[in-house]
């Protein structure tokens, strides 16, 4: 049986809508946006993670429901001398979180000790045993790191025998929290914590940031736990986790420790810049071997340890354990394989489910990853003993393995885990009837190939990947799981030619070539395909960059080919959205009024204060939501709690923004559209903009005002629409700074109309411009949400200052000639000038006084 080498491309659907907000957004290439979206990456607040990942951006600890009261009991503990016990799981993820709260608990004077179980002796999570012997102890409060949301029955028990209990966990919650002292957990129903996807040690990481807030935060040796645990426990790099792990990576380069300097030299990684692939295939599987198949307190004493000869010590105990732990795994990875030879039935099964005894449980979940890699189908593996089997699982997208075993859970005794692997204990004799149960849960939804599947991002030609782009999309590195790096393909490209390179010729170095661009590239562990080279092929790749003296080029690492007109690639459906609907509301009435000088009127002082629109007008009450670290997070929360919801944005492309958003990846398909610019979609929650409310059928309940308002008439519009109804500000100091740039493009100053006066005579553009090509350089030059209307206002001011004449194509393409006029005029000497920066004041003032508003009115 051969290891599967064909490769399903599959290119990625994305979002277009999204990713060109986005792009907008952020000032980000079109390619890096749709990465973004490509990774789940769907709002603006959560690019930033990838983008400007600074630890400034980490998310308050006190979001997370049940962390005031963990934090209050924890210090109770402290100051009255208790004994805590740290509860951890023996997987890497649970020996990373229990060596942090144990260090940060005991430099906070805690009488603190800790406890992992035994894979084989005990299983895993909490058991009645080990309790009883924290009491035995005088223990009277328990810390769980990576388990205990499923501790329902024992969490009574212990409260009995005098124990309380902090659970802190990420994994599912498949029925009612533990009755425990405090129970943190991102994943439950009611927490407002923004980021779902933490580790265990994540959020042991958060407990300890809220323990330690009064010192400064925790020891920074904190975050190299948190990404050994992260990257270990292969939760999604993206979001909070993203900046965690590039944080930690860092951390762990340089840590002075003795445990991790002696795990780093004994792995040889000790002088070198360290990735993700290292944690994750060298450091993790030696802390991960100690519960594996020995004792998981070594680890965890490693990476406690300040004493070199000690750490020395467990290092090598480490190490032996790894060999053992790499035997194991290869004797039943050979097993499985030889049974499913010799069973052709079991090996069509859309879900492989497999028992057998004397299998070790500890090993038995890197085997089915490894099965999965080998047949591209979800695998379970049940290790049996008696009349008793401890199973493991691992599963592909599309097939959430967690939610299959709730719908299974007839046949298991326990069973906890996420979307892509599960552990479950169950009796020997129900391995066949979850096999069949598996089965026939495969074949409820999608089938599954049982083809490993290439998830392509974009289809693109060479002649657009230039060394700025490639570094633009390694800058979302660190990459690992949920964060792959790029794969894109190119089409009909010329193979000039090949050879085999590297260690007995495992390699193919290719050089290709798309109309006159040649680039070099690398196919690792594909030298035996040298005949294939040769006339157009397509390639599947991941960009880079190489150095040769004196220059940086372009590099291809090419994953897959294929003869060119691979039939299932296409490079997308092109949508692309007019410019217009990236103008707010506000910015597209100004200069509406300057196109039509009849409606020209003197610029508005700003009101000297904010109330309602007339008495009797205005909702039943405001509440202030301003300034909350993650508005989509929010703005869910609060659709899914009033049926009937308008949530108000500040233009087109912002509503159109969150109503796709709403529709397609937060679970709300009932959103209506409804602007006069964009076809109407009648549903709710009704998103919309001040201009758009007149269009909305019925008064709704609750208004979430989504951006800050740019002049009186939008905050009275929205003061009506909400009369009798809850006001929500869910507007943030982004806002702000997001208002000033538009107002920064509607009102160019001198430094913006002399860089425009510059490009107008650069004369390789002879007489004729794009406006649009004319705003992209403004927005380089430092004007960054310069549009084509920056280019028509800029115009008008340089017109009437007699410094050009102009003529304006509705294509967007300025034919433009230059007047010699020697005179210095004064910029105040344009009207267009005057009337754009009055309106810039008068917006800023008015702005600052609704911002500063902390006190509403009686309503």
């Amino acid at each position: 049986m051969q290891l599967m080498k064909n490769f399903a491309w599959v290119l990625q659907e994305g979002d277009p809508v999204l990713e060109q907000v986005l792009a907008f957004e952020l000032g980000i290439s079109p390619l890096v946006a749709r990465l973004l979206v490509n990774r789940g990456v769907h709002t603006p607040e959560d690019a930033v993670f990838l983008l400007d990942p600074r630890p400034e951006r980490l998310y308050s600890p006190w979001l997370m429901a049940d962390m005031d009261r963990a934090v209050e009991r924890l210090r109770r503990a402290i100051r009255l001398g208790e004994r805590v016990l740290v509860y951890g799981d023996y997987d890497c993820d649970g020996i990373t979180g229990t060596a942090l709260l144990v260090r940060v608990l005991a430099a906070l004077g805690c009488r603190v000790e800790y406890y992992v179980p035994h894979r084989v002796e005990e299983g895993y999570g909490l058991n009645r045993e080990a309790l009883d012997w924290a009491a035995s102890r005088g223990v009277t409060l328990v810390v769980t790191v990576d388990c205990g949301i499923q501790a329902t029955s024992l969490a009574v028990r212990a409260r009995e025998a005098g124990l309380d209990i902090i659970v802190t966990d990420h994994h599912e919650i498949a029925g009612p929290l533990p009755e425990a002292a405090a129970v943190v957990n991102p994943r439950r129903p009611d927490c407002p914590y923004p980021f779902k996807e933490l580790a265990g040690v994540g959020v042991a990481y958060k407990l300890a940031q809220a323990l330690t807030e009064d010192a400064g935060g925790p020891d920074p040796l904190c975050l190299a736990f948190v990404c050994l645990g992260t990257v270990a426990d292969q939760v999604p790099l993206t979001g909070e986790n993203h900046l965690l792990v590039r944080l930690g990576l860092e951390e762990v380069r340089r840590t002075g420790q003795s445990g991790l300097r002696a795990l780093l030299c004994s792995t040889r990684l000790g002088e070198r810049t360290l990735s993700v692939r290292d944690v994750a295939f060298v450091l993790g599987p030696r802390l991960n071997a100690a519960g594996r198949v020995g004792d998981p307190r070594a680890a965890v004493e490693l990476l406690l340890c300040d004493d070199e000869a000690t750490a020395a010590r467990l290092t090598e105990r480490l190490e032996i354990l790894n060999r053992e732990r790499q035997y194991l795994e290869a004797r039943i990875f050979a097993e499985v394989l030889a049974r499913l030879q010799t069973e052709p039935d079991l090996a069509r099964d859309p879900v492989l489910v497999l028992g057998g005894n004397g299998w070790h449980p500890g090993v038995i979940g890197i085997v089915a990853a490894r099965l999965v890699e080998y047949f591209y189908r979800p695998v379970l593996l049940v290790a049996l003993e008696g009349d008793r089997g401890r199973g493991s699982g691992r599963s592909v997208p599309g097939f959430h393995l967690f939610r299959a075993l709730v719908r299974c859970r007839e046949w298991l005794t326990e069973f906890g885990g996420h979307a892509g692997a599960a552990g479950f204990v169950l009796p020997a004799g129900n391995v066949e009837p979850l096999r069949r149960a598996m089965a026939d849960l495969a074949l409820e939804g999608e089938a599954l190939a049982g083809v490993p599947r290439l998830e392509v991002d974009a289809v693109l030609r060479l002649e657009e990947l230039r060394a700025e782009l490639v570094r633009a999309c390694a800058a979302l590195a660190p990459f690992g799981y949920g964060n792959p790096e790029p794969l894109l393909v190119c089409s009909g490209v010329d193979i000039v030619d090949g050879r085999r390179a590297g260690r007995n010729g495992a390699h193919l170095k290719m050089r290709v070539r798309q109309g006159s661009r040649t680039v070099e590239a690398i196919g690792f562990g594909l030298g035996d395909r040298l005949e294939e080279v040769g006339g157009p092929h397509d390639l599947v790749f991941t960009p880079g960059l190489g150095r040769t003296p004196g220059r940086e080029q372009v590099e291809l690492r090419v994953v897959d080919f294929a003869p060119a007109g691979r039939a299932n690639l296409h490079p997308g459906n092109g949508l692309r959205l007019p410019e217009a609907l990236f103008r707010s509301d506000f910015v597209l009435r100004r200069m509406q009024e300057l196109r039509n000088p009849v409606s020209l009127s003197t610029a508005p002082e700003a009101s000297v204060a904010v109330g309602w629109a007339a008495p009797g007008v205005g909702p039943r009450e405001i509440v202030d939501r301003r300034e909350w670290p993650h508005r989509p997070s929010l703005v869910v929360r609060l659709v899914g709690a009033e049926a009937s919801c308008a949530v108000v944005a500040g233009g087109a492309h912002e509503a159109l923004f969150w109503w796709r958003y709403l529709r397609k990846h937060a679970g709300v398909p009932g959103a209506g559209l409804y602007h006069p610019r964009l076809p109407l979609r009648r549903g709710t929650p009704a998103v919309t903009t001040p201009d758009g409310l007149a269009l909305l059928e019925e008064r709704p309940a609750q208004v979430l005002l989504c951006y800050l308002p740019f002049e009186p008439r939008e905050w009275e519009a929205v003061l009506r629409a909400a009369t009798g109804s809850t006001l929500v500000l869910v507007w943030n100091g982004a806002d702000l700074r997001r208002s000033a740039d538009e107002l920064a493009a509607l009102a160019p100053g001198r430094e913006a109309l002399g860089l425009l006066y510059r490009l107008l005579r650069e004369p390789r553009h002879g007489a004729t411009f794009s406006a649009r090509e004319l705003a992209a350089r403004l927005r380089e030059g430092g004007l960054a949400r310069a549009g084509p209307h920056t280019v028509e206002v800029g115009l008008r001011i340089l017109s009437e200052l007699e410094l050009v004449r102009y003529t304006w194509e509705r294509s967007g393409v300025v034919a433009c000639r230059h007047l010699q006029n020697k005179t210095r005029r004064d910029l105040n000497d344009s009207f267009t000038y005057r009337w754009a920066q009055q309106w810039k004041v008068a917006v800023q003032r008015w702005q600052e006084i609704l911002w500063q508003q902390r006190g509403w009115p009686e309503c």
